[in-house]
């Protein structure tokens, strides 16, 4: 989708740097949502999650597996975003991103890097936005 409407506009076409740059600045941004801290406290504790949401039966195990893989997307998705749109090409980047969406869930204060992480990510797209040939490394430029 994202590429057909690139190709059918001649300015996204000789700005492409442009959707890089906001894909960065929103995943940023939604490393400071309440969405993010809620479903990275239920990924966070996949054993509690289960424990206080088992039911018998296969349908029932079906829906719990279902929601708590909505919470780990909802945790993942914009980082996700942004390791296909800097990282495809880069392993360098794929890996940074992946450590960072395993800390964030794994690691005992995991927590304290989500902030940080945003600001960052907001950071780049910034400097991409105001000189999209100088942040050529993170993919987007």
């Amino acid at each position: 989708m994202l590429h057909r409407t690139v190709d059918s506009s001649p300015w996204l076409q000789q700005h492409e740097w442009l959707i890089g740059a906001a894909v960065v600045i929103g995943a940023g941004a939604f490393q400071f949502s309440s969405l993010k801290e809620r479903c990275l406290t239920e990924c966070r504790t996949p054993v509690g999650f289960l424990m206080e949401r088992y039911r018998p039966g296969a349908a029932a195990a079906f829906r719990t597996g279902v929601s708590h893989a909505v919470f780990c997307i909802g945790c993942c998705w914009a980082l996700m975003l942004v390791a296909f749109a800097a990282g495809a090409g880069n392993l360098v980047w794929m890996a940074i991103l992946t450590t960072v969406m395993v800390v964030e869930r794994t690691v005992s204060g995991g927590a304290r890097i989500v902030r940080p992480v945003g600001t960052w990510l907001i950071l780049l797209g910034v400097l991409t936005l105001l000189h999209p040939g100088g942040v050529v490394f993170l993919g987007v430029g």
